[in-house]
């Protein structure tokens, strides 16, 4: 028998799934690649920073994705939020798995030497900021429960991942 889903106001909104939205631009920038080559980063230290940037990407998505299944709440994006986590690396920012991906994409830019892919970084950071990050919803629900630590001060690493100014569940 399959779980009851809750009801739709306590369901994020997210039409599709943040990793997707790198997958694009990554896939626009190597026909790019393919019609204009480029490159940017020659020799061993492509592979040396690549390493060292995979490595961070990777600790953000499984840092973020442990804390917030510690913390009982569900990191799949399609799913409601059963609370709010403001401890491990969420201490640094709103969405870190989101620049986890971000670093991968960028590591990938490296890994194949392209410069169009450089792109596919700030592309996807904007796409996750449009699509995700502005449609996701809380509800009254969640509102009523209290969501106090939002209205803390976020450090500087929370980049584009802001949450909307105009929600003041979401204040900063």
């Amino acid at each position: 028998m399959l779980p009851e889903l809750p009801p739709e106001e306590d369901r994020p909104g997210v039409p599709i799934a943040p990793p997707l939205l790198f997958v694009l631009p990554i896939l626009a920038s190597l026909a790019l690649e393919w019609f204009v080559p480029t490159s940017f980063v020659r020799g061993e230290f492509r592979w040396i920073l690549g390493a060292v940037i995979v490595v961070a990407g990777v600790a953000l998505n499984i840092g973020g994705f442990v804390t917030q299944k510690r913390a009982g709440t569900d990191p799949i994006p399609f799913n409601p939020t059963t609370r709010i986590v403001a401890h491990g690396v969420y201490r640094f920012s709103r969405n870190p798995m989101y620049l986890g991906f971000a670093l991968c994409t960028f590591r990938l830019a490296i890994l194949v030497d392209s410069a169009w892919m450089l792109l596919a970084v700030p592309i996807g950071l904007v796409f996750v900021d449009l699509i995700v990050i502005m449609r996701e919803t809380i509800s009254q629900a969640q509102v009523r429960r209290g969501i106090s630590q939002l209205q803390r001060p976020c450090p500087a690493l929370a980049l584009a991942f802001t949450a909307p100014t105009g929600d003041p569940a979401y204040r900063h």
